[in-house]
């Protein structure tokens, strides 16, 4: 308490307040504080992993064979992240089976990615089911010496998306909606009658 009073005057000497502040953690109050920080600290980097996990497909140079390596594996859809919530459902996972190699300084990758979609009919606007697939896919980049690995995750999403068809159908034979009443016609005949086509009516009588 005196020396609380003694700093508010200002009568302590600047060595005096260091030492007073040096021993706020010292013994055990410095332990609890280093152990809260090391928890922290810890916890940071489990987060860290835990995000290289949700990662996709890391390719680590310095792990593939003189003779190149065939992988296989899937990425889970929440990573992929192609679903919009309206014309595309995504529950199942891409599936890669890529040839990975390095050739003269340059890492070459081969292979197929696909996935399985559920997607919304250009013509009856009903979902349906689509597998989606680059059965070419490759990628290619120089080998730094400071390159530990390359990610292929957003690479092969794009491949993907660049699949994607411009007008997708649930069949060959859709027969899409009704344009007057809207019912889809793959369901069954509606009640509407074909419209009348009336735009040369105004030339009737003229000659």
């Amino acid at each position: 308490m005196n020396d609380e009073r003694d700093w508010r005057r200002g009568s302590l000497t600047t060595a005096q307040l260091e030492e007073q502040l040096a021993g706020v953690f010292s013994g055990n109050e410095r332990s609890e504080w280093q152990r809260t920080e090391d928890t922290e600290r810890e916890r940071g980097r489990v987060g860290i992993m835990e995000s290289e996990k949700l990662s996709g497909l890391r390719i680590y140079v310095a792990d593939i064979p003189q003779d190149g390596e065939r992988v296989e594996g899937e990425i889970e859809p929440e990573i992929l992240d192609l679903a919009d919530g309206e014309f595309i459902e995504s529950g199942e996972p891409l599936i890669y089976k890529l040839d990975i190699s390095v050739v003269s300084d340059e890492l070459l990758v081969f292979g197929s990615v696909s996935v399985d979609l559920v997607m919304q009919c250009a013509r009856c606007s009903a979902m349906f089911p689509i597998t989606v697939s680059e059965p070419a896919y490759s990628y290619n980049q120089r080998v730094e010496k400071t390159l530990e690995y390359v990610d292929l995750t957003a690479d092969m999403r794009e491949a993907i998306i660049l699949a994607f068809s411009s007008y997708p159908v649930c069949s060959a034979d859709c027969k899409g909606l009704c344009i007057q009443c809207g019912a889809n016609l793959n369901n069954g005949e509606c009640n509407c009658k074909p419209p009348v086509d009336d735009r040369w009516d105004g030339l009737e009588g003229l000659g």
